[in-house]
């Protein structure tokens, strides 16, 4: 989705809800210009007509005239930009759910090579870009043109040599336009792309705040982000000259035009052969030609900046999303096996699993263990869904987990990272579940966490920081076990999420959610000797290979 067709193809689409706005705002749009229009032939009809030959009555009815023309068009003007605005933030709603879903959905290994930073300007920046575009920049091109239309034909109405004289710098202004087009465009872009690098680096030393103070790196920072605002700031400078260059010449040659027409007018004047009214009005005419020609080159300019945040953002919706092709909400059938068989993943040319074969049965309890390296989490990331495997197959009872419809809804994994959103602690614990068969205070009862709760001073209700600052670290994760269990899976998986918890504490938690769910399949990776009383079977793996499958009897 390169070429601009194409791109204006795929967001065009996002009017079409609105279109009934889109044609009230226009109609309001055209009624207010036509007003715009009225009043210079109206003066004019006062100084020729009302003055030398009509009377103080005449004049009046005229100018209750002109004043219900601007009080009309005063309301329309408000009732239009209310509309514009709502009709505008709908689409840019519009465009930013879809990016945000269609981005949610991208595999696991699209954000391990993504900069968060950047995802989020391109979500808000880009797609506010887009939506002036699509929705108030074309309806305001519309009315421009409609009313650069009229104002030619009263200019010929008034004067014929007079119009083609004013008319004659249009072509200039055209060339202008198209000479500086690119160059802003360009510009735009590396604006965009040093934004998103900037806000990217912003988000990047804000989540990692401990490494730099304990490095004392404050400073480093600073020249660091000091030198990005130069840079930027050097950018939007050249950007500026570019577009106000093009905004001045083309000005510029619109101001030569009345002084043309003064010039040539006023002679005609002079020599009889003209009224002062027809002057007067064709001036009026002719300043309101060139305020819509500015506004149309700017368009132009904000078209091409518009066509750089499409793109940006089309990058998001290519591809299939497997998730939303197979999930299967409400449904809820139990895992009764799992089963590896004769699995490979390779990163590149390394391989990272080999000649995987392992069953994981209902009602068991399974440990994987094994050095770092050893291709425990590459495990844990193909039984998400996160990858896929390069040979055999993953089977979730007799179906592929590929093509299994229910498997996202059977599943919890638990991983050691903060999983914490910042909301109240209860919305943390009831994410993703319309409804629960276990009380809030069964749940924290469970993971040992009520005496904790019971100190906070909302309670369930004392909102959680995106750090959860407010939290241990071994509270957080037992808020993440919580979440779990409210979900009631099948499948728990707990990816060294229990690493903050005492050897006791994380027994008895396991134990609890053993005793809630007995026919649950539990993985665990792990690395203490004491979570292996917990298993009935154990995994150990070493460079990509399962060297040992035993019982817990055994392995003792």
């Amino acid at each position: 989705m390169n070429s601009q067709k194409e791109l204006l193809k795929r967001f065009s689409t996002y009017i079409y809800p609105y279109i009934k706005e889109e044609i009230i705002l226009f109609v309001l749009m055209i009624l207010s210009s036509a007003g715009s229009l009225v009043t210079p032939y109206m003066l004019k009809v006062i100084i020729d007509d009302v003055f030398p030959k009509g009377n103080f009555h005449d004049l009046a009815m005229l100018l209750g005239i002109l004043v219900v023309i601007y009080v009309l068009q005063i309301v329309f003007s408000m009732i239009s930009d209310v509309m514009s605005t709502t009709v505008s933030k709908k689409i840019s709603s519009d465009i930013r759910e879809e990016a945000f879903v269609n981005i949610l959905s991208k595999d696991v290994s699209f954000f391990k090579d993504s900069k968060v930073g950047e995802l989020v300007f391109t979500l808000m920046n880009d797609v506010d870009n887009i939506q002036q575009t699509i929705s108030s920049l074309l309806i305001r091109s519309i009315k421009n043109i409609i009313v650069l239309i009229g104002v030619v034909v009263m200019l010929f109405i008034l004067d014929y040599r007079l119009a083609l004289m004013s008319l004659l710098f249009l072509p200039a202004i055209i060339f202008v336009l198209r000479k500086f087009t690119p160059y802003i465009k360009k510009n735009f872009l590396g604006i965009q792309q040093m934004e998103g690098g900037l806000n990217n680096y912003l988000v990047e030393r804000i989540k990692n705040i401990r490494v730099i103070k304990s490095y004392g790196t404050i400073r480093h920072e600073n020249r660091n982000i000091k030198k990005q605002h130069d840079d930027l700031v050097a950018k939007h400078s050249r950007g500026t000259l570019v577009s106000g260059l093009n905004t001045s010449i083309s000005s510029l040659l619109m101001s030569l035009a009345p002084i043309l027409v003064l010039s040539y007018g006023g002679y005609q004047v002079f020599q009889h052969t003209m009224s002062v009214g027809v002057l007067i009005a064709f001036i009026q005419y002719l300043n309101r030609l060139f305020g819509p020609t500015i506004e149309i080159v700017s368009t132009h300019s904000q078209f091409s900046k518009s066509l750089v945040s499409m793109k940006r953002v089309a990058e998001y919706f290519n591809g299939k999303n497997p998730y939303v092709d197979h999930q299967n909400d409400g449904i809820r059938t139990p895992v009764e096996k799992i089963t590896f068989q004769n699995v490979h993943l390779h990163h590149g040319e390394t391989a990272i699993l080999k000649e995987i074969n392992l069953t994981f049965s209902q009602g068991k309890t399974y440990v994987l263990s094994g050095k770092s390296g050893s291709g425990k989490s590459s495990i844990i990331n193909l039984l998400c869904g996160f990858i896929n495997p390069i040979e055999g197959q993953i089977l979730i009872n007799t179906q592929n987990i590929i093509d299994s419809a229910y498997w996202k809804n059977e599943y919890c994994l638990i991983e050691k990272e903060n999983q914490l959103f910042h909301d109240t602690l209860k919305n943390n614990i009831r994410y993703g579940t319309q409804e629960s068969k276990f009380e809030i205070d069964e749940i924290l009862r469970y993971v040992q966490l009520e005496d904790a709760v019971k100190k906070l001073e909302s309670g369930m209700e004392t909102t959680i920081s995106f750090s959860g600052g407010t939290l241990s670290d071994g509270q957080k994760q037992r808020v993440s076990i919580a979440r779990a269990i409210n979900r009631s899976p099948s499948v728990f998986i707990f990816d060294e999420s229990t690493a903050s918890l005492d050897a006791k504490l994380e027994n008895e938690i396991i134990k609890n959610i053993r005793g809630l769910f007995p026919e649950s399949i539990i993985i665990i990776v792990s690395h203490r000797l004491e979570t292996f009383d917990l298993a009935d079977y154990i995994f150990k793996l070493d460079k990509g290979k399962v060297v040992q499958h035993a019982m817990l009897a055994k392995a003792i």
